[in-house]
């Protein structure tokens, strides 16, 4: 990947532009047929970064990088992007929706082509890619999937490591969306936060102290009216902050970014990406170290970007 310019956090796109994600790999970019997933080992100052994507085949084939080496082609297929999330011992907490729609599960490294093989997540079936995030620097997570009952319900399971536990309805009020929900956690609140799109096109969150036994209530992101949002929102941390940043794509399939708080969005508005770019697909943001990266999967032929907010 090419290198990025450092920038305080909070000064969203500052001197900062898509820029082309760069591997060793034909064509040197990734290509894709969906949304890419990044993850870094934020427990270690310069931990190694990993990121897996759903190959631009007939396939379904998945691959993942380390550290922007050669990708290395992970078995079995899927409908839709996989996703990924740093665990103890520089390892990577995998998943993806397999046939059926069962979410399957997995450890990859600490080395690249090291690989346990994929798993059911208990009996856990979703319309859509799952999300995942790591809890407190280790390998604990939480995963957020919509629902294949035929229904619109955001689920998610907490993972200790080993096991996933029963699913469980985020927020105070069932969560219905047409898309898939994404999720972050906060290490400076200690807090997991889940987004979604509400079925009228706005997009909503709401937070669960971490070992707490209740969510709070879905709170609208501001969502102005003149541009319901459009597929699923990608929610992350702001680093040493208790906000978090939600970026989704309006009804232009042009990228907006919001910050909002704890308590609700506090006036906010959304932004729109300054270089005006769209995207297919849905965006992908996630903390790296002090910043925070969007990846998006651009209209040229599925070509993966990447810039720093």
């Amino acid at each position: 990947m090419a290198a990025l310019t450092i920038l305080t956090p909070g000064t969203a796109f500052a001197n900062s532009k898509w820029i082309a994600d760069d591997l060793p790999y034909p064509d040197n970019q990734v290509r894709t047929a969906g949304t890419v997933a990044f993850a870094v080992q934020d427990a270690y100052d310069n931990g190694p970064s990993a990121q897996i994507w759903r190959a631009d085949n007939p396939t379904g084939s998945m691959l993942i990088s380390i550290n922007n080496g050669t990708p290395f082609t992970l078995p079995g297929s899927s409908a839709y992007s996989p996703v990924i999330a740093p665990a103890a011992n520089n390892r990577w907490l995998i998943a993806h929706t397999g046939g059926g729609g069962q979410i399957y599960w997995g450890w990859y490294g600490p080395n690249p082509g090291q690989f346990t093989g994929w798993a059911p997540a208990r009996g856990f079936t979703a319309s859509g890619p799952p999300a995942i995030t790591q809890i407190r620097n280790d390998s604990r997570a939480f995963m957020v999937w919509r629902a294949s009952d035929g229904g619109n319900n955001v689920w998610g399971s907490y993972f200790d490591g080993s096991a996933w536990a029963l699913a469980q309805e985020p927020g105070e009020w069932v969560g219905q969306t047409n898309d898939s929900p994404s999720v972050a956690y906060n290490d400076a609140s200690d807090v997991i936060y889940v987004a979604h799109r509400g079925t009228n096109g706005h997009v909503y969150y709401t937070g669960q102290p971490y070992g707490d036994r209740y969510w709070g209530p879905w709170q609208d992101a501001n969502t102005p009216y003149n541009w319901p949002s459009t597929g699923s929102p990608s929610i992350a941390e702001i680093p040493d902050s208790y906000n978090m940043e939600i970026a989704t794509r309006d009804d232009e399939n042009t990228l907006q970014f919001i910050q909002v708080t704890p308590n609700g969005v506090a006036g906010a508005r959304w932004i729109r990406d300054d270089e005006g770019w769209q995207t297919p697909y849905n965006v992908y943001i996630t903390r790296v170290h002090d910043v925070i990266w969007a990846f998006l999967t651009g209209r040229d032929g599925h070509w993966g970007y990447v810039k720093q907010l």
